[in-house]
Order: C-alpha cells, then structure tokens, then sequence
C-alpha cells in the first residue's frame, strides 16, 4: 500500500510540483524580444574552453608557453639560444610567454561571453 499524502480516490487532486514561470533560458527569447543562447551551447563551450590548451610566445621568441584552459602551465620550451642570455632575460622572456598564452584564454572567454551574454553588456569593463 502506498503511503502519500493523498491517497487516489480520496477526492484530493494528486500533489504537485510547484511551477515558476519560464525564464529566458527556457523561452530563448529575452524579455525584449532578442533570442538568447541556448544554455546547453553555453555549457559545452564552457566545457571546451576549459579542456583546451593555449600557447603563447615572448615577442623575441625566446620562450613559448602552453597552459591548459584553468592557466596552468603544462609546458615551457626555450630556444637553443636561451643558454646564451642572462637568467633575468630569459626569466622575463618565459614569464612573457606564459602571459601570452593566458591571453589567450581570456581572448577565448571574451568571444564566448560575447556570443552569450546579452547585447550591451561591457565584458572588459572591470
């Protein structure tokens, strides 16, 4: 025998799940009448961008960088001409290419927050 709160027969009409109103993400249509994303795209972007890796150069090309979607370093190589320069030369010449590559990612969030975000929304604004 089932236990609920009302049992069928008993004139009580079956318990429900409260129900909100839709909201933009489930109309794709905001309030103004503009399409909106679609929040499974919006996820799988998200997703992408963060499974990525990106890569980034000193201008001088002594330094290159690769880091992972989070900006982690996952790899720095030198050019055979970095063992011929001063340590702080070279240090600047990583750190710049490291900047580089997490530039890249925040070039990556830029275009897809665009693509996502609602028209007039200043996203380098801080």
């Amino acid at each position: 025998m089932s236990m609920s709160a009302h049992p069928e027969g008993s004139g009580h009409p079956p318990p429900t799940q409260p129900r909100t109103p839709p909201s933009q993400f489930d109309t794709g249509v905001r309030a103004d009448g503009a399409a909106t994303a679609d929040p499974v795209d919006a996820a799988v972007e998200v997703a992408r961008i963060r499974s990525a890796t990106f890569a980034g150069r000193d201008p001088d090309h002594l330094a290159s960088a690769e880091v992972d979607g989070d900006g982690v370093v996952i790899r720095i190589r030198l050019a055979a001409t970095a063992r011929c320069r001063e340590p702080r030369v070279v240090e600047s010449a990583v750190l710049s290419a490291i900047a580089a590559a997490q530039g890249e990612i925040r070039r990556a969030w830029g275009e897809a927050a665009a693509r996502w975000s609602p028209e007039g929304v200043d996203h380098d604004a801080a």
